[in-house]
């Protein structure tokens, strides 16, 4: 399926890099504090009119958005994006016995489930609640303050 997307994705735009992108970056916090690790999407509301891109916040909360065929932080394209937030964390640590196979046979290291440390309603854009505009010009910066309520 994967390998469908990106063939589909490759005969749209081509091998080059998208034209036209502009710089996004930002800053995603939780109840006024910056969140580490979160998976920040911009997904165009009208396909014609944007193109997806994503991003991960640092310690400070900051994110840079790479365009789908972009090379690191180069953003995405002037439009109006829908924006889902995920942060996956495993749901348990590892054991002692799990630590050690990691050293030694790391293909027998049982998976660990992972959860999202953010509410479920920032995952999907029919529930996030939150778009963005990327203009031709100007700066694109945003901040993004998700609630835990």
């Amino acid at each position: 399926m994967l390998s469908l997307i990106l063939l589909t994705t490759l005969i749209l735009f081509g091998c080059k890099r998208p034209h036209n992108l502009k710089y996004v970056e930002g800053v995603v916090t939780l109840d006024g504090k910056p969140v580490e690790a979160v998976s920040v999407s911009f997904l165009p509301v009208d396909s014609s009119k944007g193109l997806g891109a994503g991003g991960y916040t640092d310690a400070n909360g900051k994110f840079k958005l790479t365009s789908l065929l972009g090379k690191g932080g180069d953003g995405t394209q002037a439009g109006k994006y829908s924006v889902i937030f995920v942060k996956l964390i495993p749901e348990r640590e590892m054991t002692e016995n799990e630590k050690q196979l990691v050293q030694t046979e790391p293909k027998r290291v049982p998976a660990i489930p992972m959860i999202d440390a953010l509410p479920s309603k920032y995952r999907s854009p029919k529930t996030s609640g939150i778009e963005a505009e990327v203009t031709e010009s100007g700066a694109n910066v945003f901040h993004f303050d998700l609630s835990s309520r």
